[in-house]
C-alpha cells in the first residue's frame, strides 16, 4: 500500500471468495462486499487530496502558515515551508520524502515514500475584494501560488489563502 502513488485491488491481495458461506451477516463479511470496498478504497486513493495549507499574506512580508493537514500525517516531519516569492506570487515545499503513521516495527510499514505532488488548486477568501487562486506543480514537493485581485497579482495583507494538493 502506498499512501501517495494510489492503490488498486491487487494491493490489498485481489479479488477474495469465500472459503464456505456466511454464517452470520450481522458479523461477518462476504467475499463480495469485501472486494467492493477494497475496489472503492483503491478508487479514492488515485483521487484524493494530499495535502492542504492555510498561509495568511502579509503585503511584501512572510505570510503566516495558520494551518495544514497531510495524508502522511507522521509524527516529527516539519510543516511545509511557505515563502513570498513576488507579487501576489507564494512557493509551498513539502518534505521530499514522507511516510504514514506506521511505525517501522508494525506490519504494513513501507517506509519513507517519495512526495509526488501531481496537481492543485485554491482559494481565498476576504471581505475587502474578490481574489483568485492560480496553483501549479513546480516539483514533487512543491506548489507554486498566484493570488491575484481585478485580474493583476497583488501583495495583499490578511488575506486567508487555502491550497491543496494531490
Amino acid at each position: 500500500m502506498s499512501i501517495l502513488t494510489g492503490d488498486t485491488l491487487d494491493t490489498y491481495g485481489g479479488a477474495k471468495n469465500d472459503y464456505s458461506p456466511v454464517i452470520d451477516a450481522t458479523t461477518d463479511l462476504a467475499a463480495a462486499e469485501g472486494n467492493a470496498a477494497m475496489a472503492a478504497t483503491a478508487a479514492m486513493s488515485r483521487m484524493r487530496f494530499a495535502c492542504w495549507a492555510r498561509f495568511t499574506t502579509a503585503g511584501t512580508a512572510t505570510p503566516t502558515l495558520t494551518a495544514h493537514e497531510e495524508l502522511w500525517g507522521a509524527v516529527g516531519l516539519a510543516p511545509p515551508v511557505i515563502v513570498r516569492t513576488g507579487s501576489g506570487t507564494y512557493h509551498i515545499t513539502y518534505p521530499t520524502n514522507v511516510q504514514d503513521e506506521i511505525g517501522s516495527s508494525s506490519p504494513g510499514y513501507s517506509g519513507p515514500t517519495p512526495l509526488n505532488l501531481r496537481a492543485g488548486i485554491g482559494q481565498a477568501g476576504s471581505t475587502l475584494a474578490v481574489y483568485t487562486v492560480q496553483v501549479i506543480v513546480l516539483s514533487s514537493n512543491a506548489l507554486a501560488v498566484g493570488v491575484s485581485t481585478s485580474g493583476s497579482l497583488a501583495d495583499s495583507t490578511g488575506v486567508a489563502v487555502d491550497v491543496w494538493g494531490f
